[in-house]
């Protein structure tokens, strides 16, 4: 069964292979890979900041604490009297679990010997640290030490209490003070994949309406490929450079129709004197004076006929020159494209400006932590005031004060870390939109210009191919007019005044005048060949008035 998986998966992997894909589908698959690099990366980076920068503040904080409970249990031994000092340190407790508890937070606080053994009965006996882990961490110092307890991981600090030869040991569990790091990865998460599906979508819609005039150009360029000179581009809804393209190549099909139904009438009027000459030559020996005249009037035609090439070789000039301006319209729309370059710069700054935010964050994380260690510095003040006045003492509700005012910024900086968070994925979002439209607009815009350039050359080649057929026409023409000037100068030297009826049909006989019959059958032959392949060439193109 796994055998038969696998050979499925590499049958699948054959069947995309990259070599296979499209040009534009090959720029999306990258530039999407780009998008969800950038959007990772952002989101790495602030979570492992904020992980590290919350994490060294809630450390902080414990060691404050644990100081703090150990001078004032310390304080208590000289102080206050033995049969008072358990109920004041069971108070003290449950003020500072009560403080934890007040911001989310569940710690284990307990009172133990060198040994690990609990010397004050705990408020929740059913969590608290078994003496072997209480031993490894009062053995390995002071310091915060992670340890794992009940399946979970815990931050925890002790202090020595001189005094009564006790260890005041606090311990909080990480994922207790890391819930608000996660939620802010999960919504970076959620973020990143919306404004990922938005940019995609939104830079998808705005490459259809970028390349639908230039499908419609190329639409219209494939038809006049295949003979149908009866389309026209619709210029009206273009931009400015789209429309220059189209009013170009809808003038290169005007003078080109021009040109082939000049061709058309030159045809027609060929036939219709390739027949006039078949005819005089079957009658000239019965109407050599009349033949004077007939050959006169093709000598002027074929002037005529020599006249409207001449015309066509002009229209086929005006036509190649508008070939030109639609190729310089080509060259206006590559120099649209470079100016995605220009979107590329400001994708640049706009991640350069999120890599300053992240330094921001940064600096005021320096600020909560300045602030933590004011705090603590705060409170040792109060202590040392409660105890110069004690029961009684004024300076500490000055100093809580202070403290309450400290907690109050640190709030505040906490705050404005968020509002840097928020702005952060606003600018990735900016990011990821101007990537994904660059992608689409170089990509349809290439295949747009490739494929009109294909359909300019198959429609220079069917005008070389026209031109080689008139150079047929001119040399035809040029054979006739050498041929007309012969008839010419035999008839009138037949017709004239020195000659009798008699000697004319003699003339006539002659194998001089016998020769000069077979060419002109033979090269009015050869013109009806010429003319019938013309013809066969002609009937591949539509005009409008046809």
């Amino acid at each position: 069964m796994k055998k038969k998986v696998i050979k499925k998966l590499i049958g699948f992997k054959e069947k995309v292979r990259w070599g296979r894909l499209k040009f534009q589908h090959r720029l999306l698959i990258l530039f999407t890979l780009l998008i969800i690099l950038a959007i990772g990366v952002l989101g790495v980076t602030t979570y492992l900041v904020a992980k590290q920068a919350i994490g060294d503040l809630i450390q902080d904080k414990l060691i404050t604490s644990t100081k703090n409970i150990a001078e004032t249990v310390e304080f208590y031994t000289s102080t206050v009297d033995s049969r008072q000092f358990n109920s004041k340190v069971e108070y003290l407790l449950n003020k500072e679990r009560a403080s934890f508890k007040a911001k989310g937070l569940a710690p284990i606080l307990q009172f133990v010997d060198t040994e690990g053994k609990p010397v004050i009965p705990s408020a929740d006996s059913n969590n608290i640290f078994p003496q072997r882990i209480l031993r490894n961490c009062l053995t390995n110092g002071s310091g915060v030490k992670s340890v794992d307890f009940n399946g979970a991981k815990y931050s925890v600090v002790n202090q020595y209490i001189p005094g009564k030869n006790w260890y005041y040991v606090v311990g909080i569990q990480e994922k207790e003070y890391l819930n608000t790091v996660y939620q802010l990865r999960n919504m970076a998460i959620l973020v990143g994949f919306l404004a990922l599906i938005m940019a995609f979508f939104i830079g998808w819609v705005g490459a259809r309406r970028f390349t639908k005039p230039l499908e419609e150009i190329v639409l219209v360029c494939g038809e006049a490929s295949k003979g149908d000179l009866t389309v026209r581009v619709q210029t009206e809804k273009m931009g400015a450079e789209f429309a220059v393209l189209g009013q170009s190549f809808n003038t290169m099909i005007d003078s080109l129709s021009g040109f082939l139904l000049q061709i058309q009438s030159m045809f027609n009027q060929v036939h219709i004197l390739n027949k006039q000459i078949i005819r005089v030559a079957e009658n000239q020996v019965q109407t050599v004076k009349q033949t004077n005249s007939t050959v006169g009037e093709v000598a002027n035609s074929v002037d005529v006929i020599t006249q409207q090439i001449d015309s066509s070789r002009i229209a086929s000039a005006t036509m190649l020159e508008a070939a030109a301006r639609g190729e310089e319209a080509l060259k206006e729309i590559a120099l649209v494209i470079d100016k995605n370059a220009t979107v590329v710069k400001e994708q640049v700054q706009a991640v350069q400006s999120l890599g300053e935010n992240i330094n921001k964050i940064s600096a005021f994380m320096q600020h909560i932590q300045e602030i933590s260690a004011q705090t603590h510095l705060l409170s040792l003040n109060a202590s040392i005031e409660a105890a110069r006045a004690g029961e009684y003492g004024k300076g500490f509700a000055v100093v809580a004060q202070e403290v309450k005012k400290l907690a109050e910024n640190t709030s505040d900086a906490a705050k404005e870390v968020a509002q840097l968070v928020k702005d952060i994925y606003i600018q990735s979002s900016i990011v990821t939109n101007q990537m994904e439209v660059n992608k689409n607009v170089v990509a349809e815009g290439v295949k747009a210009i490739q494929q009109a350039q294909n359909s300019l050359q198959e429609i220079l080649l069917s005008i070389k191919d026209t031109d080689g057929y008139i150079e047929l026409i001119t040399e035809s023409a040029n054979n006739i007019a050498a041929g007309s000037e012969q008839v010419v100068s035999m008839i009138q030297v037949l017709a004239s005044e020195g000659y009798s009826q008699t000697e004319v049909d003699v003339a006539v006989e002659d194998d001089i005048g016998q020769a000069s019959v077979k060419d002109i059958a033979a090269m009015a032959t050869r013109l009806d060949e010429i003319a019938d392949n013309l013809k066969v060439r002609l009937d591949m193109f539509r005009f409008i008035n046809s």
